[in-house]
């Protein structure tokens, strides 16, 4: 029967090699597929086959409980065991897809099998057992150790379960022994069926169990080197060093590939890490060992250099963000980043958030595939991050505080921080306040700063007092600056701008604030002061635009005004106006502004724009949640494909900037193993996950 599955090999001989009391079964294992090494070739195609063991009794499920399968000439294949829901998920390789009889089984308490038989079976199939789960009565069970020195000399050890007085071993060579735990010494090395059999003369408890037991005639040893090709260091020349009289190799290179020759050349198709095996036999198959080696496979150091460049945000109101930029040379398409406070980083250009000040050591690992040129780099820089302050102040009008005490909130106001960052002054963090007048704002990083408080409308002083810069200044190119250097502020006291006098009448004033042509559209028009000054250039009153930057100043005397438009860092122009009794309305007034280059914090790009954090639940019955973190707002569209690569759902998402989930309908589709695909809408970033679907 061509089957063939070599990582199942490695799951039997390791995984149950370490349940104690199935020890000797693994033995009988490896030693049947070491007898057909037909079994270990190459394979086309895979069968899947899972289900639930559960408490007859009680619907429980049985945990880390054995499940065998097995051809029809009761040759086992593979062994699993069920995770703490009592679900087990085995698979299996086929060379075509025409295989028949497969047998799922498993024992019950009382050592009896359960087995469902499949003449043909399909690429998944479901079986679920109900076993008692208690021992009733006693349960015989063994394992057993070869001797250090002499390998035709066995030691047995029972544990059986129940109340024993009495056990009786037949040795498959015509001795026995009615020992607990005997030894026994073969004459001759092959493979012999050794049986315990248990009983209590008192309540006629009695229990048989019996497995073929691996006895050894020679004596070998597995092991291994390797070394890179000096050509193509993807290309490993592995080298047997295994003692003995060897006849059978079978090689796993860690990446679904194997070979059966005695020192193979294997080439890797990327670099990392790869865990090899090597099992080996002597003609007969009485003589069995294994050996496995971490082999580390690296790429070609000279087709490119790592370099990054990083930034502090300092507009984040987030303390000790930083933004790193790639800049390495060369067809790169994999970066590791260490940060130097036990985080890492995949992306190529990531922001990153320590979580204290500190110097911290950061390292760039680059590499690229052999498409890619086939390479590998390393760049660490030093980072002292920068200090953080608090710092606050309070609001006064004509000497005395906006507000008197805690209680006092005639006055509510909003103060407005602005950085300096290149000569330019860029908007940071907004705060509301009223008690005592007081402002204040917690962990800025050192720099010079700007601070413009402005009363909200509905504030007992809101006709009288203009907004104001620190100390007193209603334009921010004449506001006093402060600096947060060397500790905490807690004095940046503002005073408020008295208005002058207006005399009333009938004339107004309208028009809208338009972005210059250096703005683009990265000018917000909503919410902005418009001040109206009188001839001797005192403020005599103020307004906000609407959302479309409209404004207006209504009931006005005829007289000499300045109309100018406060937007802290950038430059508005201003216009002198004459309502008089032949134009008392003057509409369609433009203040145009005038944007600077943004030369704070620069944008950065990355490449993949989103990642998968989580699929849940798995196993799935009726829906899936995909749980999504994306650092822009873009689209994606979904995919669900099975096995014979039939697209079976599509949907489209919009994705915002940040986390997010999404709930995708799978209980339509039938239970089994599909691939699911998320592709951007400009086809750039595609993420792929394997689900399983279950009922």
């Amino acid at each position: 029967m061509p089957w063939a599955c070599v990582s199942d090999f490695i799951l039997i001989f390791n995984f149950v090699a370490m349940k104690r009391k199935l020890f000797a079964f693994s033995i009988l294992v490896l030693t049947f597929l070491l007898l057909h090494p037909q079994l270990l070739r190459g394979d086309e195609d895979w069968i899947y086959f899972d289900g639930f063991v559960t408490d007859i009794d009680n619907g429980s499920p049985l945990v880390e409980h054995p499940v065998f399968l097995s051809g029809e000439d009761s040759v086992l294949f593979s062994m699993t065991f069920t995770d703490d829901a009592g679900y087990y998920l085995d698979s299996l390789f086929v060379e075509d897809s025409d295989i028949e009889n497969v047998l799922v089984s498993s024992f019950d308490c009382n050592g009896l099998e359960h087995f469902y038989f499949y003449e043909e079976p399909e690429s998944e199939n479901r079986y679920d057992f109900e076993l008692c789960a208690g021992i009733t009565e006693c349960q015989a069970f063994y394992f057993y150790e070869e001797d250090e020195e002499n390998n035709l000399l066995l030691y047995f050890f029972d544990y059986s379960e129940g109340d024993i007085d009495q056990w009786t071993w037949y040795f498959g060579d015509g001795t026995s022994s009615t020992e607990q735990n005997p030894s026994h010494l073969y004459n001759a090395g092959g493979v012999y069926e050794v049986c315990l059999i248990v009983e209590n003369t008192g309540d006629s408890c009695y229990s048989e169990f019996c497995l073929d037991v691996l006895v050894g005639e020679g004596d070998c040893e597995a092991g291994f080197e390797w070394e890179p090709s000096e050509e193509n260091p993807l290309e490993i020349n592995f080298t047997d060093k295994s003692s003995g009289n060897i006849f059978f190799w079978q090689w796993d290179f860690g990446d679904s590939t194997y070979s059966d020759l005695q020192s193979p050349v294997h080439e890797y198709a990327a670099p990392g890490q790869y865990m090899v095996f090597l099992f080996v036999s002597d003609s007969g198959g009485y003589c069995v060992s294994q050996t496995m080696e971490m082999i580390q496979v690296d790429m070609d150091t000279t087709g490119c250099e790592a370099a990054f460049s990083y930034t502090l945000d300092t507009l984040n109101n987030t303390p000790f963000v930083y933004l790193f930029e790639d800049l390495s040379e060369g067809n790169i398409n994999n970066w590791f980043w260490e940060f130097g406070d036990n985080q890492v980083s995949t992306e190529k250009s990531p922001q990153h958030i320590y979580e204290e000040g500190g110097t911290y050591e950061v390292c760039l690992k680059i590499s690229a595939s052999p498409n890619g040129g086939g390479c590998e780099s390393e760049l660490c820089q030093t980072i002292e991050t920068p200090s953080y302050f608090n710092f606050g102040g309070q609001v006064f009008v004509d000497g005395f505080t906006i507000n008197i005490d805690s209680a006092d909130k005639a006055n509510i106001a909003m103060a407005y921080l602005y950085r300096r960052m290149n000569n330019q002054w860029w908007f940071m963090d907004s705060r509301e306040f009223w008690k005592y007048g007081y402002y204040w704002f917690s962990q800025k990083p050192e720099g010079e700063y700007l601070i413009r408080t402005d009363l909200l409308e509905g504030s007992l002083d809101y006709g009288n007092y203009a907004p104001a810069y620190f100390e007193a200044a209603v334009n921010w190119t004449a506001a006093k600056t402060f600096f947060l250097l060397n500790g905490e502020e807690f004095s940046v006291n503002i005073e408020l701008e008295k208005l002058a006098p207006l005399q009333a009448g009938i004339a107004s004033l309208s028009g809208y604030l338009l972005e210059g042509w250096t703005c683009g559209s990265g000018v917000q028009l909503q919410h902005q002061l418009i001040e109206l000054f009188n001839a001797e250039n005192k403020v005599v009153a103020f307004t906000y635009t609407d959302e479309y930057g409209n404004f207006s100043f209504n009931g006005l005397a005829f007289d000499n005004y300045r109309l100018r438009a406060e937007l802290t860092g950038k430059t508005v122009t201003f216009v002198d106006l004459s309502p008089d009794a032949g134009n008392p309305n003057i509409s369609e007034i433009e203040l145009i502004v005038d944007c600077n280059s943004f030369v704070g914090v620069e944008e950065y790009f990355v490449e993949n724009n989103f990642v998968l954090e989580s699929v849940y639940p798995l196993p799935a019955t009726d829906f899936i949640t995909l749980r999504m973190v994306s650092k822009i707002s873009t689209g994606a569209n979904l995919f669900i494909y099975n096995l014979n690569g039939q697209k079976v759902f599509e949907e489209s998402y919009s994705l915002g900037r940040g986390k997010q989930e999404f709930h995708i309908p799978v209980k339509a589709l039938n239970q089994g193993l599909y691939l699911l695909k998320l592709v951007s809408v400009d086809g750039k970033n595609t993420i792929s996950r394997k689900i399983l679907i279950n009922r």
